[in-house]
């Protein structure tokens, strides 16, 4: 605080108080930039992998999404719904969701329901079937050839998903040590 006196009804401000400064010395300074290095360095690895299991929870959350889209839709419809990969076995490369509403067999623009876009785009995660390239669900639900997909990425050990589709439609999602 700033002492004032009083000289002919004008206040003046003592000359001491008016230079002195507040605020951090270099030393706190660098004291507390040596404390967020040592935090961030000790935070960032677990931060890494955190993002890396919410990336494979989102691959897995869409392709369960996917399943009960289909599985909805051939009931709602009476039809067959399919879940087709875009490549093969490789389901990393996205997939459609589609219900033949004419019984074509025959995949045509009003009978896509949705498409989804590739798993990852840097190609650190995988997304594999043993031997489906697409999954057939009847009209009451069932699928036709039940099976399942690994989802892992470029770490080792139980960090992987795997999805399974029994014959009855239901999918469910487990944790996978990956290879």
């Amino acid at each position: 605080m700033s002492q004032t006196h009083q000289t002919q009804g004008k206040d003046t401000v003592d000359m001491k108080t008016m230079f002195k400064q507040s605020g951090f010395t270099l030393v706190e300074l660098m004291i507390a930039l040596a404390i967020a290095a040592i935090l961030l360095t000790i935070g960032v690895p677990s931060f890494e992998n955190q993002m890396r299991n919410s990336r494979l929870t989102a691959a897995a959350n869409d392709f369960v999404a996917s399943v009960q889209l289909a599985r909805s839709a051939a009931i709602k419809h009476r039809r067959n719904a399919r879940i087709v990969s875009a490549n093969g076995t490789n389901w990393g490369n996205g997939w459609t969701v589609w219900v033949d509403k004419n019984s074509n067999n025959a995949q045509e623009g009003d009978e896509v329901l949705r498409v989804f876009d590739p798993v990852d785009a840097s190609g650190k995660i995988t997304f594999s079937a043993a031997a489906q390239g697409s999954f057939i669900f009847s009209g009451t639900g069932m699928v036709d050839n039940m099976g399942s997909l690994t989802l892992c990425d470029t770490r080792t050990g139980e960090t992987g998903r795997i999805i399974t589709i029994s014959a009855a439609g239901r999918v469910n999602t487990s944790p996978f040590a990956c290879p």
